[in-house]
Parts: structure tokens; sequence; C-alpha cells
């Protein structure tokens, strides 16, 4: 459908704001995420942070040219943490999400974390410590370094120690050894 979309005039079918049922939230989300002109992308992601209201329609936005624009993308993560609703703050740690790999954002996606501690929403914390857990895998010693030297939201370290735990990236060596990590 989102293809068929893009081959016409996928703006005006945007304009139209249909956003009663999921589904056409998630065309839209879709939609929005095929997009190249980052301008355009903006505008009707400002849009699509009403029409969003789950986990999904959050999780399947792509970016355009992520490691281009990694600026904007950042100041949007910033902006989106404080927002009041839950599935904009979320999206604010999956637009992170696609720096974890690289060593030269970890900073700042570490640092990004601590500005949750007081958020107590699920769907916050899962993505933060499913995030945190991301860093662990890619730079262990550094995000473990800095989690024994900072107060992270207790429920987002706890879920992150829990994903690595159920995780098959990690020996059960490595899996009893996060157990220290655990927050009681």
């Amino acid at each position: 459908i989102t293809k068929g979309i893009m081959e016409g005039n996928y703006t005006s079918f945007l304009d139209l704001g249909i956003d009663d049922y999921y589904e056409s939230i998630a065309i839209y989300g879709m939609i929005i995420s095929r997009m190249k002109d980052l301008d355009t992308f903006l505008h009707y992601l400002y849009k699509y942070l009403d029409y969003m209201n789950c986990w999904a329609h959050c999780d399947l936005m792509h970016f355009p040219d992520p490691f281009k624009h990694y600026e904007t993308y950042f100041a949007l993560s910033r902006k989106f943490r404080t927002d009041q609703r839950v599935m904009v703050r979320r999206l604010s740690l999956f637009i992170l999400f696609h720096y974890r790999k690289e060593e030269e954002h970890l900073d700042f996606i570490l640092e990004s974390l601590l500005d949750f501690q007081d958020d107590n929403e699920y769907y916050v914390i899962m993505m933060a410590g499913w995030l945190l857990c991301e860093c662990i895998i890619y730079h262990q010693d550094r995000t473990l370094n800095f989690i024994e030297n900072n107060n992270i939201n207790k429920k987002i370290q706890n879920k992150a120690i829990q994903k690595c735990r159920e995780s098959r990236r990690f020996s059960q060596t490595q899996k009893d050894f996060l157990n220290k990590f655990k927050i009681k």
C-alpha cells in the first residue's frame, strides 16, 4: 500500500490526515519514512507526532540520511525528551538507536539516558533499556563504566541488564557478570 501511494502524489494522501485507525497511522509513518528530502520529512514528522499512539507507530520510523543529518536528529531527540506524549519521548530514544554502533555518538547517547531519570512510562523505559542494552553490546567497557559512575533510572538500568541476559549475544559467563549491575 505504501509503495503504491509513494508512486503517486503521496503528500496529498498525507495532507488528508487520516488518523482514525492503527493501519492508516502506520501507513502515514511508513510513507514519511521513505522520504528523501529532510525538510519535507520534518514537516510531516511533526504532524505524525500527534498521530502516534502505540510503540509500533514509533518503531517503524526511518530517517532520511541519518549520518548526514545527525545533528538535526540529535536536536530532535533533545527536544522530544521532555514532551508530554509518551510515544514522542519513546521516539526521542528511538532516534538514538540509529547511532548505537558508532563509538563517536556513545557519549551523547549515554548522557541522553540521564534525562529519563524520573520517567516511569512503560514504553519509554522499554526503549531506554533496549538502547542501553545495545550500548552494552557494542561498547561494553565504556557503557558499564558509565553505569557505575552515573545515577541512571533504576528501571532503565534493570531493563537493560534483563535484555542483555536474554540475549544470545552474551555468553553465560558474561550474563552472570552483568547481574552485578542490577539495582534492587
